[in-house]
């Protein structure tokens, strides 16, 4: 029996459980360009999401990481979902017609599972899959004559690619996909639509509400930078050089940020006060329409996020607490 369980041992540890796959954070690289959200629209999003039909979901999961992050809205009413289900709390049963030693393995089982670090948070991990299609958690064994969880670590969505023809997901490595070690890894996938795991996401529904909000965003800082401000105009003879001219327009550009400048005697700057006819209400209007889109579509009303005082009676109320208990036992009923 000593020589089948070091023969057993042996063959695990030939197989490359006792390492991480996907390497030490930070030898995995990858890293996220924090700007390239801001470029974000309906044509970038289209091609993501292109060639994430084709299997190549590296550029549709970044997007989705900076989507999540740089938009409070998305990440709250996310959060919200997320901890509906991490909340209930968890138990390892037998079946049904177990006998008393199955029984007592149960018991064993969890008891190994509550002394894994950061157990919970690794089951909050797994809730990212609402979102984002699939979460992907590498478990980092502790080797000996018992192998035990040490560790359950999160990788980022971006550093995988979907096998088409295997419907599996592969990891990235140095560019390279290489399938996942059998017994090293804990995949949860999450299909808030119908369709395959890399269309399946919820965010290939809020992603399209943050590029357009982000729009209005955009004009809405913009007219903001220059309501109330006076027109700065100047003003130079005819005749002069295009060298003249640069200066007078720096001149101009600056004396907004300095109040102070200065220009040939033969040049003048006027001072043309603004109309004041704009307003910012506009944008916020658009802004807040594609919030309460993006509530619908993750928590399937607004009632717990923009409640007005209009709307927000007791019976409104019952049935959207009923509708937010139907989308938790739905997730919950996808990751048991």
């Amino acid at each position: 029996m000593i020589k089948e369980i070091k023969a057993a041992l042996a063959k695990v540890a030939r197989s490359g459980l006792d390492k991480l796959q996907a390497g030490a954070r930070s030898t995995q690289g990858n890293t996220l360009n924090y700007a390239s959200v801001n470029t974000l629209d309906p044509s970038r999003l289209a091609s993501a999401f292109a060639a994430a039909d084709k299997g190549f979901i590296t550029e549709q999961a970044a997007l989705f990481e900076l989507v999540e992050e740089q938009d409070p809205h998305i990440f709250a009413e996310l959060a919200k979902r997320r901890r509906a289900v991490t909340g209930l709390g968890w138990q390892l049963h037998p079946p049904k017609d177990a006998n008393q030693s199955e029984i007592d393995r149960a018991e064993e089982l969890a008891d190994m599972l509550r002394k894994i670090p950061r157990f919970e948070d690794a089951q909050y991990d797994l809730t990212d899959a609402v979102g984002k299609g699939f979460a992907a958690l590498e478990i980092d064994w502790k080797t000996g004559s018992t192998w035990l969880p040490q560790a359950l670590h999160w990788v980022p969505q971006r550093m995988f690619q979907v096998d088409r023809d295997a419907g599996a997901m592969q990891l990235l490595k140095m560019g390279l996909p290489e399938p996942l070690r059998e017994w090293g890894w804990v995949v949860h996938e999450h299909r808030a639509k119908s369709g395959y795991i890399e269309q399946a996401a919820l965010f290939r529904v809020l992603a399209w509400t943050y590029a357009y909000k982000a729009y209005n965003i955009r004009d809405m800082q913009r007219f903001l930078e220059v309501y109330g401000l006076p027109l700065r105009l100047g003003k130079y003879p005819a005749g002069i050089g295009s060298k003249q001219r640069d200066e007078l327009l720096k001149a101009v550009r600056n004396i907004g940020n300095d109040g102070a400048g200065v220009v040939p005697g033969n040049m003048t700057i006027d001072f043309i006060q603004a109309t004041k006819t704009g307003t910012v209400d506009d944008f916020l209007n658009s802004v807040a329409y594609w919030e309460r889109k993006q509530s619908m579509a993750i928590l399937g009303g607004t009632l717990t996020s923009q409640a007005d005082g209009k709307t927000s009676t007791n019976a409104l109320g019952a049935i959207h607490d009923k509708v937010r208990r139907e989308i938790m036992l739905h997730d919950v009923r996808q990751i048991t």
